[in-house]
């Protein structure tokens, strides 16, 4: 298995406009030490990222019973929700430009198992952003986050695709 890179993103603060310091911190990962860096730090670092997560991009949106977009351009975004994560393996026009695929996982019930070399359309794929919507660690902590965003996307060829995960539960 070849390495995959994971960052950790916090928004709380960058979605309310409150200055962050800039903080890294490392963690470890079957391929060795890898960069976890919070989405201060990654937006200071690549403002494109921080444009592609956080900002309107035309996106692909993956429900339960349909599938919405929003914008007229090359998809840069896909939203899917873990139930119908089997749609992305398809062949679809939509994902030929996507850079990110999104999840949002509502609770431990929602299990991520990508396969990245299954993915037959996403010919741009960069990232793989995954959301904890819940409190998976407990005490509001994401201390556990990275080991299990590391569990939820396999990859056997030389890809770069990097695994970025939030913890962001809703109020």
């Amino acid at each position: 298995m070849n390495k995959i890179t994971v960052w950790k993103t916090v928004m709380v603060a960058v979605i309310f406009g409150a200055g962050v310091s800039a903080h890294s911190a490392y963690g470890q990962s079957a391929g060795g030490q890898l960069p976890c860096l919070r989405a201060s730090d990654a937006a200071a670092q690549d403002q494109s990222l921080y444009d592609l997560l956080y900002r309107l991009s035309p996106t692909v949106f993956i429900n339960a019973n349909d599938v919405v977009t929003y914008g007229t351009d090359s998809f840069a975004l896909v939203e899917c929700v873990v139930s119908q994560l089997p749609q992305l393996y398809a062949v679809n026009p939509f994902f030929t430009d996507a850079k990110v695929i999104k999840f949002k996982i509502g609770s431990p019930l929602d299990v991520v198992s990508l396969d990245l070399d299954l993915l037959q359309s996403f010919t741009q794929l960069e990232y793989v952003w995954l959301v904890y919507e819940y409190d998976a660690c407990g005490g509001e902590a994401d201390s556990c986050l990275q080991a299990m965003a590391e569990k939820s996307v396999t990859q056997s060829s030389n890809s770069k695709v990097t695994v970025l995960y939030e913890l962001a539960i809703p109020r």
